[in-house]
């Protein structure tokens, strides 16, 4: 039996290299004859910077950004290949460095603006940035004002509450280097930017955003994407992906017409370029909702391969009705509820779970 494994990487519990060595060793467990070719996969998010690089196999560079508050720094990955460089926007402002509850009404995505400056200067011609796993949304404004562009108000931003009071912007002082470069964005999703599928009220409350205040944070997005029309006639909020990692998408689009927004799953399976029949695919990730349908991973799978086994750390009942409309009637979730234990604890009985619930599906196959 030929089984192809494509796992996604389960958010803080473990990578996608690390979980599909697990798969493949528990599936040799049940069956040493088995045929077990395995792959990591990502869609934009978590473990993109780390998918692209299994196939490219650069070494891995570390440069020091600001992190999600604008007064702490961190150590952000990338990889050059040729004249192009690739990183993921979340190991710069991702949900991973979340300690505690987020603020996302200030949490800046000013250190992926300091990325691309530091890579433009480098000599790279080409950026292919991974889009998703973060936890801003600010419309790209950090970026941008990192990137040399000026909001014009009567005070300093730094609240996306705060984006009424801009009157202006001011791209006088952009680095010269950006207007050159071509952006490739691996995005995790299709939602536009604004409206009840976009990145306000889809994205926002997972990442620590009031549900009394999503009005008036969209208000604002909706305000300052105005003043982004005004600017450049080739923005185009509605389109999909836009509202990608909080309007990065759009910030992106706002930035170059250079800027192309690609499914971040398509991108990497067509750098693994596969090719032969498989008799079972298998993908997992952390957690399967409705919002594992809009572009990321699972969906872009479900549209390649009929015989698909989708493993979830969780699989909430919108998740397994949504599955089961796209045919899958066999799916295996890890924990009945939401689970949220110390690290080393999650990944013990992650572990333990996984290996007994793919000894369950073979023992019933």
């Amino acid at each position: 039996m030929k089984i192809l494994v494509l796992p996604n990487a389960m958010k803080g519990t473990f990578s996608s290299l690390e979980i599909q060595e697990i798969i493949k060793n528990d599936l040799l467990s049940l069956n040493k004859d088995f045929n077990v070719f395995t792959y990591p996969l990502a869609d934009g998010g978590d473990g993109t910077l780390e998918a692209i690089n299994y196939c490219l196999k650069q070494k891995i560079q570390y440069h020091l950004v600001t992190s999600l508050k604008r007064n702490k720094k961190k150590e952000a990955s990338y990889i050059i290949d040729n004249k192009t460089a690739y990183f993921d926007v979340s190991s710069i402002c991702g949900l991973r460095d979340v300690e505690g509850q987020n603020n996302i009404y200030e949490a800046t995505t000013f250190g992926v603006g300091e990325m691309i400056l530091y890579l433009l200067n480098l000599g790279v011609k080409k950026i292919v940035i991974g889009l998703g796993g973060v936890a801003t949304n600010d419309l790209g404004v950090g970026m941008l004002q990192a990137l040399g562009i000026r909001f014009i108000s009567e005070f300093k931003i730094t609240n996306i509450l705060q984006y009424e009071s801009i009157s202006s912007i001011d791209c006088s002082n952009l680095n010269s280097l950006v207007k050159d470069c071509e952006f490739i964005i691996l995005s995790d999703c299709n939602n536009p930017l604004l409206g009840k599928n976009g990145a306000t009220y889809v994205y926002a409350p997972q990442k620590g955003a009031l549900k009394d205040e999503l009005k008036v944070i969209e208000r604002n997005i909706q305000y300052l994407s105005d003043i982004y029309k005004k600017f450049n006639i080739n923005y185009q909020p509605d389109k999909e992906g836009m509202g990608a990692a909080g309007g990065l998408g759009a910030a992106f689009s706002f930035l170059s017409d250079k800027t192309k927004i690609i499914s971040g799953c398509d991108y990497i399976l067509n750098l693994l370029n596969l090719k032969d029949e498989y008799d079972l695919v298998i993908t997992s990730e952390g957690k399967i909702d409705r919002s594992s349908f809009s572009g990321k991973s699972l969906s872009i799978l479900l549209s390649k391969f009929t015989n698909l086994l989708p493993i979830g750390g969780y699989i909430d009942e919108e998740g397994k009705t949504k599955l089961e409309q796209k045919g899958i009637k066999k799916y295996i979730s890890l924990f009945s509820e939401p689970v949220c234990l110390k690290r080393d604890k999650m990944r013990k009985m992650t572990e333990e779970r996984l290996k007994d619930k793919l000894t369950s599906f073979f023992e019933d196959s």
